[in-house]
Parts: C-alpha cells; structure tokens; sequence
C-alpha cells in the first residue's frame, strides 16, 4: 500500500505542474475529484495502475498505464468499451451537483491528444482515398466522440465531407466528395 501512496503523491505532482494547460493555476478539486474517482474504480476493478489527469480547453484528459499483467480488461475492442464504461461512470460519479462540469476523456496507455491526433490523420487519408477513388468510404465501429474527431477534421478538407448515417452501435461514418466536385 505504501508504493501506492509514492505513486499517488508523484501524480499529483504532475497535475501540479500540468493543470494550468488550458486550465490555469495549480490542480484544482475538480482535477483531483476526477482523478480519485478513476483511481477508485480501478481500485474495484481489481486494476492496479498509475493515473494522470491534465486539464486542456475543451476537456480533462485522462492516462491510465495499468500496471504489467492487469491491463487485459481494456485490451482487444471489448477493451475499448471497458474504457468507455469506465470514462461514463467516472463523468457521472464526479459530475453530480455540479455547476463546473468538464468532460472526462480516458485514454489507456496513450496521451488522449496522441490518439485523437492520429485519428485525424487517418480520417484526412481516407478524405484523399475518397476523392481519389471518387467513391464513398464508409467507416464502421466508432464512438460518438471519435466521430466527432473525423468530422471536424474533414470539415476543413475542400470538396469532401463526412456524415454519419445509422442508429445506435450501427452508426457510421460516410467520407464523400461533395456534390460540386462531381
């Protein structure tokens, strides 16, 4: 318990340092609710891992680096929804009557902005592949937040754009030319 203790203390640190990026000052209650919420669930979960929370403008970013041998439950694409149940319930958990509520993005063993970055990327690609090909491509298994991400990176792509079609689990996104382009 005590090695627990010098991690906690060490993280802190880092959100003492990093809190004021897009959030001024030194950590605030709300970073630090945040991020004893996560580290309690994890905790229940039976997930030993070392948790840092930054905030930025739009968002307080989460990193969760499970420690070796205990990270199974957020590997594979059920590790994702693993994730994202635990990204809801540590938004409602630490939001409740709350008037200063920021959104909580969790990402395992990467900066949230190194993946949000790389799906940009991967989205401007198949914008060019959609008008190269001058057909629509269809993108299948995302999250409302990672759809999100594709839209406003295509939004300023001249001639293409991205819409979602579907309900539910079965939401998509189409990348297409736009019609003045055809």
């Amino acid at each position: 318990m005590a090695e627990r203790n010098d991690e906690r203390l060490e993280g802190e640190e880092v959100e003492q340092r990093e809190a004021g990026v897009g959030g001024g000052g030194e950590a605030s209650e709300r970073l630090l609710l945040y991020k004893e919420t996560v580290e309690n669930l994890l905790e229940k979960l039976e997930v030993p891992a070392r948790v840092g929370i930054r905030d930025t403008p739009d968002l307080v970013a989460c990193r969760i680096d499970p420690e070796e041998g205990h990270g199974a439950i957020f590997e594979g694409p059920e590790g994702r929804q693993a994730a994202l149940a635990l990204e809801y319930l540590a938004n409602r958990i630490a939001s409740r009557g709350r008037e200063d509520r920021k959104r909580l993005v969790i990402a395992v063993g990467e900066e949230v902005e190194e993946g949000d970055q790389a799906l940009a990327s991967m989205a401007r690609r198949l914008g060019a592949a959609a008008r190269r090909m001058n057909r629509p491509i269809t993108v299948v298994g995302m999250d409302a937040r990672h759809r999100r991400i594709v839209h406003l990176s295509l939004s300023d792509e001249e001639g293409i754009r991205a819409k979602s079609v579907g309900d539910g689990s079965l939401r998509r996104i189409v990348i297409e030319q736009t019609r003045s382009e055809e």
